[in-house]
């Protein structure tokens, strides 16, 4: 992903990524009866880091 050609202020970025950064954040149950894996939060942290996204509720 690029920013290009968007400028260079901040941005805010909302949606419903339908994961989680940790697992005590899912509510209910998931797919088949899982909670979210290690893997998927991992996965998840990797890419809101590599975007340099902040997570606001803590």
């Amino acid at each position: 992903m690029s920013k290009r050609g968007f400028g260079d202020g901040r941005w805010c970025v909302v949606g419903d990524f339908n994961a989680v950064r940790r697992r005590e954040e899912r509510r209910g149950v998931g797919q088949m009866g899982q909670s979210p894996s290690s893997l998927e939060t991992r996965e998840f942290n990797l890419f809101l880091e590599g975007l340099n996204l902040e997570d606001l509720c803590p």
